[in-house]
């Protein structure tokens, strides 16, 4: 996964982290020192997981799945879980 910040037409990579075998990171993606508010982008890169799930259409039709989002109270908590199949995706603000 990759985690970028928008700033005025500019994109500055914050990090790229894997994710475990349950889709999570082992650490938060911004800190509190990196925060500001502002537009970002997250990039899932799912084809090597469609791959893997031994379905005969995984990987044929999802590779990367983009979430951009805003972040406006830097005191708030931000999440945003992925739901992935070989032919979809659903996300949400989570708690």
């Amino acid at each position: 996964m990759t985690f970028i910040a928008r700033t005025r037409g500019e994109e500055a990579l914050i990090r790229t982290v894997n994710t475990d075998e349950n889709g999570r990171t082992a650490e938060v993606l911004l800190t509190k020192k990196e925060s500001i508010p502002g537009s970002y982008l997250l990039i899932f890169y799912v084809e090597d997981y469609n791959e893997s799930i031994d379905h005969p259409d995984a990987g044929r039709f999802l590779n990367n799945v983009p979430i951009a989002f805003v972040i406006e109270n830097m005191d708030e908590k931000y999440h945003a879980p992925l739901l992935v199949s070989p032919w979809s995706y659903s996300t949400y603000r989570g708690s």
